[in-house]
């Protein structure tokens, strides 16, 4: 029996499964141990407006929880954009933010259907492909504290118009001050005009970081949902039942630690790397 198989992407699993070197064919894993954090999330996203914070290590699960309650409320009819925080030395203003909606519109024509007003002008700098669409540049402001909130309610006016119900932004441990005061500018809006769904890593959260403001507001408006989970490792026998999802049924991981004995040292190694990449802890 070979056991060659290289698992790439420690940060998590990616919806086409983990990509691998060598004989062993490892597929999506199937989503365990996590029932009740699911519930809680499904249960709040049913409420909406909702606020949800997802917290947890490198690789725990916390993308693939959030993935799982999004196909969970689809039904429901609620929109969602998806936005990632990567990890630059510096980052870019409102990048993630940016991203997300260009991939939510893609070309300038389709801007000029949303019906934004004035303020959207703000926005043709970061959208150069939008410049048919939006409005003019309005007049530059002398205060760059009230030229940076103009901007933050451009975006959040596009959003708006964009119909997005919930806004789910990824590793925000790595997000640029921006980001972080837009998302702050949302949360504290009454009523909170757009859900949002939060992951982060707390040990990578900086001492002076926004994300401790925002991470720390407990909405006490009526009508607005809330929810923190916290996600540790799995159990033995979750994390076996997922590794063996994405093996061949002849490549099995034991079942507890104390039958690793009985399987070749190299392979026992590739199901521990399957295993840390799905979030699962330690097998």
């Amino acid at each position: 029996m070979t056991c060659t198989a290289e698992v790439f992407g420690k940060g998590g699993i990616g919806m086409e499964g983990v990509r691998v070197q060598g004989s062993i064919d490892v597929g999506v894993p199937r989503f365990v141990g996590r029932d009740a954090e699911l519930r809680r999330v499904v249960d709040t996203l049913g409420r909406l407006p909702a606020l949800v914070l997802v917290e947890g290590e490198a690789g725990i699960g916390k993308s693939r929880l959030v993935r799982e309650a999004l196909t969970a409320v689809a039904a429901e009819g609620p929109r969602s954009l998806v936005a990632m925080c990567p990890p630059f030395r510096e980052a870019l203003p409102l990048g993630p933010i940016v991203d997300a909606a260009r991939q939510a519109v893609p070309s300038g024509a389709e801007v000029g259907k949303l019906g934004l007003s004035a303020l959207a002008g703000t926005l043709r700098p970061l959208f150069p492909a939008w410049r048919d669409g939006l409005p003019s540049t309005p007049e530059p402001l002398a205060d760059a504290g009230a030229a940076r909130h103009r901007l933050i309610r451009a975006f959040a006016e596009l959003l708006d118009r964009l119909g997005i119900d919930v806004l789910v932004v990824e590793d925000v441990h790595w997000a640029d001050e921006g980001t972080l005061e837009f998302l702050l500018f949302l949360a504290s809006r009454q009523p909170l005009p757009i859900s949002l769904v939060l992951t982060y890593r707390p040990e990578e959260v900086a001492a002076d970081s926004l994300l401790l403001r925002l991470s720390s507001r407990v909405p006490t408006s009526a009508g607005i949902s809330h929810a923190r989970v916290g996600l540790g490792g799995l159990a033995v026998s979750d994390t076996a039942e997922l590794v063996s999802s994405m093996l061949d049924d002849d490549m099995s991981p034991p079942r507890s630690p104390h039958s690793c004995t009985t399987v070749p040292k190299a392979c026992r190694s590739r199901w521990r790397s399957a295993s840390d990449c799905c979030g699962t802890g330690p097998i």
